[in-house]
């Protein structure tokens, strides 16, 4: 792989959660980590789902990560089947935001893989799968991981980036990513899962690929068909000729010593020599042709075993293949009858509810009618106490309009009678004091002077009676006066101005 020359620009920062990443991490050790052995690795590559955020939609927010697939070596080709599946993936998170409203806006905002140990960089096949992405989404990201990139606390093993333009021939630029999720404590997370799965024999902690079905034979070695033999033998001759004289001797020594049979025994040892020469290599090769015999028919038997026990594991493949296709449609059926269900309980109690709300309606419809009925007659008895109120009112008017007129009229004939008594106070005495004068002109002094005090005595009898009159005058002209403020007060009276006022604001 080539890599091309990179630089940071500024853009939106990219926000990966510590959940989706921890998940895509993962799944890249599975495949490639300091556990396994280097030749092993291979590279990964999976789908980011999220959504676009931010004022102007340009801000990727990666919510979850779906590992999808591992290469046979360290590069990922895409194929038309992957696109496919990718549509078919996002139209199923369109499904699922019409059933939850909190899925809405979910998409494969872009996608990742891994370099195991080659740096982070997108090759000229990264740019070219990248391309089915950034066509349709301008602000699509591709993720690299590397493992062996990972500095606790300092790099987390991964960069995003996005092609200048969507094109074969584009390059490529990094774009940031918010470093604010990955705080301390959920860092230590992270190393720790890394740790546990790099610590584990043989990296049984499995992060599953979609559609990927278990097997039982993930982990099953079987030997060659045709393990190789030695046709030679193992045995060294040479050392064994000569290891079997010096023990000859040695035994022949120690038993027989100097003895003339123990001369004659080691005079012997060039004809054991010779025997030994000859008999020990044929008893070596025709226990070899023995084992080369054996070893074949082992062979031919190890063929026919693993012949079964690839045809066992085979059929076992295909069934659970089947199994797991069969589970699969099982638990579409059921899904379609538990939705049928699920659609059908909801129309008969949307169809109960209906009749319920109809029922209630009905019945609220007829209340109501009820009230306005009651309020309609309570509305003319309003209407006529209003009424009464303001004949009530026009009656008073009308008194207070008489009273007044008779209080003027009364007022008149008192003052009338008040002047015509002081007239005739006035007449009454110039009358008397004139024929007492005339009828008296004749009498002695004593005699005027009688009759003039008993005509001042009648003159203040006739002041005294004035006046008992006027009292009587004006106590009468007070008390219509009273009656008069009376009857003002009565048609001035708040309280009867106020119950006109609240019974047109009733009628009205």
């Amino acid at each position: 792989m080539s890599e091309k020359q990179t630089e940071v620009k500024k853009a939106p920062p990219v926000v990966f959660e510590p959940e989706a990443y921890l998940k895509a991490l993962l799944h890249v050790l599975r495949f490639g980590s300091n556990g396994l052995a280097k030749d092993s690795w291979v590279e990964v590559y999976g789908w980011l789902v999220g959504k676009l955020e931010g004022a102007d939609s340009n801000i990727v927010h990666i919510y979850d990560a779906v590992p999808i697939h591992h290469g046979k070596d360290v590069e990922v080709h895409w194929d038309a089947d992957a696109y496919v599946r990718a549509a078919e993936f996002d139209e199923q998170l369109y499904q699922k935001a019409e059933e939850n409203p909190t899925m809405k806006g979910f998409f494969v905002v872009g996608w990742y893989h891994s370099h195991p140990g080659l740096d982070l960089f997108l090759s000229p096949t990264d740019v070219t799968n990248h391309l089915g992405f950034q066509g349709p989404n301008p602000n699509s990201i591709a993720v690299v991981f590397d493992h062996t990139k990972i500095v606790p606390y300092k790099h987390l093993g991964f960069k995003a980036f996005r092609l200048e333009e969507p094109s074969p021939e584009s390059d490529y630029i990094e774009v940031e990513f918010d470093k604010a999720k990955f705080t301390k404590d959920v860092v230590d997370v992270i190393y720790q899962a890394q740790a546990v799965v790099e610590r584990v024999q043989g990296n049984q902690l499995v992060t599953p690929e979609i559609s990927e079905v278990p097997s039982i034979f993930a982990h099953l070695v079987l030997p060659g068909a045709t393990p190789q033999i030695d046709k030679n033998p193992p045995i060294d001759l040479d050392a064994l000729f000569e290891k079997m004289l010096k023990s000859t001797e040695a035994l022949i020594q120690k038993v027989l010593g100097n003895s003339i049979v123990g001369k004659l025994a080691v005079e012997m040892n060039p004809a054991l020599e010779e025997w030994y020469s000859a008999f020990i290599p044929y008893v070596v090769s025709s226990l070899n042709k023995w084992l080369l015999v054996t070893a074949e028919k082992l062979v031919t038997t190890n063929k026919l075993v693993l012949g079964s026990v690839y045809t066992i594991a085979g059929a076992l493949e295909k069934s659970m293949k089947s199994v797991n296709e069969w589970t699969k449609a099982q638990l579409g059926d059921s899904e379609r009858h538990v939705k049928k269900l699920v659609e059908s309980t909801h129309a008969k109690l949307a169809a109960g509810l209906e009749e319920k709300l109809v029922s209630h309606q009905a019945s609220l419809s007829t209340s109501v009618d009820g009230l306005t009925q009651d309020f309609a007659k309570a509305e003319g008895q309003l209407a006529k106490l209003a009424d009464a109120v303001a004949s009530l009112a026009a009656q008073v008017e009308a008194l207070q309009q008489k009273t007044t007129a008779s209080t003027d009229s009364i007022q008149g004939i008192v003052d009338s009678i008040g002047k015509k008594v002081d007239g005739l106070e006035a007449g009454l005495k110039a009358a008397i004091q004139e024929r007492l004068d005339a009828a008296l002109g004749g009498l002695d002094a004593r005699v005027t002077e009688q009759l003039a005090g008993h005509v001042q005595q009648v003159g203040k009898d006739l002041v005294g009676t004035r006046d008992a009159i006027k009292a009587d005058l004006k106590a009468i002209s007070d008390s219509i006066k009273k009656e008069k403020q009376d009857l003002d007060e009565l048609a001035a009276s708040k309280a009867i101005k106020k119950m006109q006022e609240d019974l047109h604001k009733l009628v009205k």
